[in-house]
């Protein structure tokens, strides 16, 4: 045999062996060895072996091989391309745990993050970026740290403390070290306006996401707020504070003693002091209410009410939440309200207001006795209507942040009009709503669903577990274990099968198959979350709704140069 026949054999024996795996893979499909049951109008398709799996989240799969690292004690993540079924990042990288949102506030988030068109993975000493095709845009070690992207550009930091911006192919957009931020991401990257201070001069000024100067740099201005694509500015030689836009155009000028508190949604709120007063002082307050971005006056509030300063506690998807006091009543002293942009009255309860979304509102309210406050009972009320539709006797079966079918990635609609989604309730006899003991009441309580007028559907006790509904399908357990899926009419369309699933997201879910095979981690709690789920290495498949059709939506916001903005 000549030598050349020999590496051709060579080559070919490689290229099988480097196919097997995808062979393996297709005939598990194939031959179906779970026995898994797919409807009409279902499909499923093989992802690959691992620990564990994300919900699909902008298209791509979070996936851990098991394994974890041995100084961090946490578990090494890569990324499954949803779309084309295919690994483009092997587990290898660590996630820290917690990933900013826009509106000022971290929350806690088990798996690494698909957002935009990039993936950060931060270990607490460096940071390393990936795109979608799993290429290399930012590698470990060039920066200390890399924040989340948001609408495109991310803020960089190196070991000595330089700052600046990159965008998603990685660029940096200025010379690092040339400013130094005011405000940090979650801040100014919803509306590419950053407060900066020259590194030169220390002169402040405001820059875009290109490092442009919006405004003459000075040590006479202070910018606040950053908000909605709107800045205000206090001008401390003038007296007169002026609003801009992320373009540097200067919309309206305002007097000092009316303080705007940031843009959401181009509404925003506002305290009016007394002229020359001293600001913040209950006595020299006037009034408050909401402008547009002119600086028209929408409508004054009444003298009584206050409101949330948190962004999106009380501007979101045309409802205002605001509070009133009651000093005639020292039981119920206080009030909260929604209202409409025109102010007009749409819900008032005498409870809390926690969370507000698919036309409903999740109320808290106290309960006194003798005139000492004893708890809060949890209430559900359908906004349209005024009516409360939380049975006696139960609360909302999530934990708070997924209350109304609100977790990581999945959209969820506020104002008026109720959705089709059916609401997740547990009998609450023996459970006080403490959810951190959620775990140890689970076997004793009973799960069901109710629709947005209060109606049982899915009564408790049919499923030994229920979970929020996201995109029309709600997830449930029957007592094998199992899981699967049903309708907003309380239909099994997935019948439980599975031993782990996720949520849907835009007419995909990630579901899974115990094997036999212990996880490596098996066992193990990780300091940046709580113990796995389950302790078995997983056979995992996409299974994806092929009748539903994705709207039409705005991904981000968009930026531009100075001179060439519209």
């Amino acid at each position: 045999m000549n030598l050349k026949r020999m590496i051709s054999i060579v080559m070919a024996s490689l290229i099988v062996l480097s196919v097997f795996p995808a062979t393996v893979n297709a005939q598990a499909i194939q031959n179906n060895p779970y026995g898994i049951q797919i409807p009409e109008g279902f499909s499923l398709h093989y992802i690959g072996r691992y620990h564990e799996a994300s919900p699909v989240i902008n298209g791509m799969i979070a996936v851990s091989s098991g394994e974890s690292r041995t100084r961090t004690n946490r578990p090494v993540w890569g990324f499954v391309n949803a779309e084309t079924v295919k690994e483009v990042i092997t587990p290898n990288y660590t996630h820290s745990g917690y990933a900013e949102i826009n509106d000022g506030f971290s929350e806690f988030v088990r798996y690494p993050r698909y957002i935009g068109n990039v993936i950060v993975f931060r270990d607490g000493l460096s940071a390393v970026v990936f795109n979608k095709q799993g290429d290399t845009v930012v590698p470990y070690g060039k920066y200390a740290y890399v924040s989340v992207f948001i609408n495109g550009y991310a803020e960089v930091e190196t070991s000595d403390y330089k700052w600046g911006i990159i965008n998603e192919e990685g660029k940096e957009m200025f010379p690092l070290g040339k400013y130094r931020p005011l405000s940090k991401v979650h801040e100014w990257a919803p509306s590419g306006i950053i407060p900066v201070v020259r590194a030169d001069n220390q002169l402040t000024t405001v820059i875009n996401v290109f490092g442009e100067e919006l405004i003459t740099p000075s040590d006479n201005i202070n910018p606040r707020f950053p908000s909605g694509g709107f800045l205000d500015i206090w001008d401390l030689e003038t007296g007169k504070d002026y609003v801009i836009d992320n373009t540097g155009k200067k919309l309206f000028t305002h007097d000092r003693e009316r303080v705007l508190f940031g843009f959401a949604e181009g509404v925003c709120f506002f305290q009016q002091f007394k002229p020359n007063s001293v600001l913040g002082l209950d006595q020299n307050y006037l009034y408050g209410g909401f402008i547009d971005t002119t600086g028209k006056e929408l409508f004054r509030l009444p003298q009584n009410h206050i409101v949330h300063f948190l962004m999106k506690a009380w501007y979101e998807n045309g409802l205002i939440k605001t509070m009133s006091y009651d000093p005639t009543n020292p039981l119920r002293s206080g009030s909260e309200h929604l209202l409409d942009i025109t102010g007009k009255e749409i819900f008032k309860t005498y409870g809390f207001i926690d969370e507000v979304g698919n036309g409903l509102a999740q109320v808290f309210m106290p309960v006194f006795e003798s005139g000492e406050y004893i708890k809060d009972v949890e209430m559900l009320y359908n906004i349209k209507t005024g009516k409360s539709i939380l049975p006696d006797g139960f609360r909302l079966a999530a934990e708070i942040g997924k209350k109304l079918g609100r977790e990581v990635g999945v959209d969820y609609q506020s104002g008026l009009e109720p959705t089709d989604d059916l609401i997740a309730i547990i009998e609450a006899k023996d459970f006080d709503g403490n959810y951190l003991d959620y775990e140890s009441f689970r076997d004793q309580l009973k799960m069901a669903y109710i629709n947005a007028n209060g109606d049982i559907v899915v009564p408790p006790g049919k499923y030994k577990r229920v979970e929020p509904f996201t995109y029309g399908k709600g997830r449930v357990q029957d007592y094998n274990l199992k899981w699967g899926f049903i309708d907003s009419k309380g239909n099994e369309i997935i019948k439980p099968q599975f031993d782990v699933v996720t949520y849907f997201v835009e007419g995909k879910a990630v579901v899974g198959i115990y094997t036999n095979e212990k996880a490596p981690n098996a066992g193990s709690e990780y300091l940046s979350s709580s113990k796995p789920v389950h302790d078995y290495m997983t056979d995992w498949y996409i299974l994806i709704d092929e009748t539903y059709a994705s709207p039409d939506k705005e991904i981000r916001l968009s930026l531009c140069h100075k001179k060439t903005c519209p």
